[in-house]
């Protein structure tokens, strides 16, 4: 790290601790996420489109590879394969966890699949920190990750222009993206079941 980078990020995590209320750890992740990073590239990478271009089935593929972790980080949150596929997952003793965006609190879809991972006791938190949780990110056992446009939704499978991608076995990245959903894990609120 240069000498103007390690500076920069030092001033940014003593104003961070100085003037928020929360954890030193968060801020700390936080500071150090603010800067651009790479990793190597040498994992296979698969890609689906939208509407009916293999996103979805995409997405469920991923999930359906999981051996033994799932974190998804998700905006809006109402397809009925995907959640079905992650209440799999967690049947097969694949550990699931989500975090989502306020905004599935407050329609009946979102609520109704929130609901879903929270009755087959998915641990599923609300993101209330940023004005959205945009996010749609799914890290498969600390090595493959989901990621693009493409909402967890019907409408983004079935009418929408989204992409899907996945990029399978590079652990380097699956941890950056691992590091970032923990940061908003930890600042979200559990979400129990309306019913």
């Amino acid at each position: 790290m240069s000498r103007k980078l390690l500076t920069a990020t030092l001033l940014v995590i003593c104003v961070a601790i100085l003037y928020t209320k929360e954890s030193f750890h968060s801020e700390i992740a936080r500071a150090l996420n603010w800067f651009p990073q790479s990793v190597p590239s040498t994992a296979q990478i698969e890609v689906g489109f939208s509407p009916e271009a293999g996103a979805e089935e995409l997405v469920i593929k991923a999930i359906a590879s999981a051996k033994k972790s799932i974190l998804v980080g998700a905006y809006s949150f109402t397809s009925k394969p995907i959640v079905q596929g992650l209440i799999d997952a967690k049947k097969r003793g694949v550990e699931v966890r989500a975090v989502l965006d306020k905004s599935n609190t407050s329609n009946k879809s979102g609520t109704a699949a929130a609901n879903l991972l929270a009755n087959a006791d998915i641990p599923t938190r609300i993101d209330s920190e940023h004005p959205i949780h945009h996010n749609k990110i799914i890290v498969i056992d600390d090595a493959h990750i989901e990621t693009g446009s493409f909402n967890y939704s019907a409408a983004a499978a079935h009418k929408n222009a989204e992409n899907a991608v996945v990029i399978w076995n590079n652990p380097e990245l699956a941890k950056m993206y691992a590091d970032n959903w923990a940061i908003h894990w930890e600042h979200s609120a559990a979400y129990r079941s309306t019913y």
